[in-house]
């Protein structure tokens, strides 16, 4: 039997609690990965530095970037991640914004899937995957993190990016999917393609609700990072050791 819980969220905590371990011993850490060189290095973009990105993944377009919407998503393209209900989503947005675009960071098992669908449709760019502080320059081209599948640490991805993530109430959830409060940095719809589709050009219509949950998804990679995570693992050490 342990003497002390470290919880990934506070999902996990009430996991842990309900199998009745007392929650006084349960430290929450709150899992994060190095958010404030993400925000950093987004913060160096200059917005002519994203004009002529955007115009090379999207040579059809004009020269600013801010005139077509976009999603990001970047991650596994695995089964969990759901990569065809995406796509098929991406496609029923596109047909009611038509200036939609979308940028796909990643590979994996349906990367050929992403592939075909891109040579398909020149409103989608695929870019593989990209390590590191490589990937900063996509992501701050979008404006929603769409991710209908398993969200994980990602979500902190778009909180560095100032970006709500949008997803479904699938149940393959990691645990900080704890981290979305809908309708403040983020939202959930039901797991089906068109309401997916639905609550994104909802949102991506409604510019001053985007910037609320813009803001919100700012205000929240303020919560969450390396150096906070481990500020409460040592409290729950010194916690521990003095029972």
């Amino acid at each position: 039997k342990v003497d002390w819980w470290f919880a990934y969220t506070e999902m996990s905590a009430k996991i842990v609690k309900g199998s009745g371990f007392p929650r006084e011993r349960i430290t929450v850490t709150d899992n994060a990965i190095d958010t404030i060189s993400l925000i950093n290095e987004r913060n160096k973009l200059t917005e002519i530095q994203l004009n002529t990105l955007h115009h090379k993944l999207f040579p059809q377009d004009g020269s600013i970037a801010s005139n077509y919407p976009t999603g990001v998503y970047c991650g596994r393209l695995t089964k969990l991640k759901e990569i065809p209900f995406l796509l098929k989503s991406l496609a029923l947005i596109h047909e009611k914004i038509p200036e939609f675009r979308m940028i796909i960071v990643g590979d994996g098992i349906d990367s050929g899937k992403v592939d075909l669908f891109c040579k398909k449709n020149n409103w989608v760019a695929w870019v593989g995957a990209k390590q590191g502080l490589d990937r900063v320059k996509y992501l701050a081209l979008g404006d929603v993190w769409l991710n209908p599948g398993m969200v994980g640490l990602a979500i902190l991805d778009s909180f560095a990016m100032g970006i709500p993530l949008l997803t479904t109430n699938t149940r393959t959830h990691s645990p900080e999917i704890t981290y979305l409060q809908h309708g403040v940095n983020g939202l959930v719809a039901n797991h089906d393609y068109q309401s997916y589709a639905d609550t994104v050009v909802d949102l991506l219509k409604n510019k001053e609700y985007l910037a609320k949950l813009q803001k919100g998804s700012r205000d929240s990679s303020k919560l969450y990072s390396v150096e906070i995570m481990a500020e409460k693992f040592k409290d729950g050490v010194i916690k521990c050791l003095a029972t």
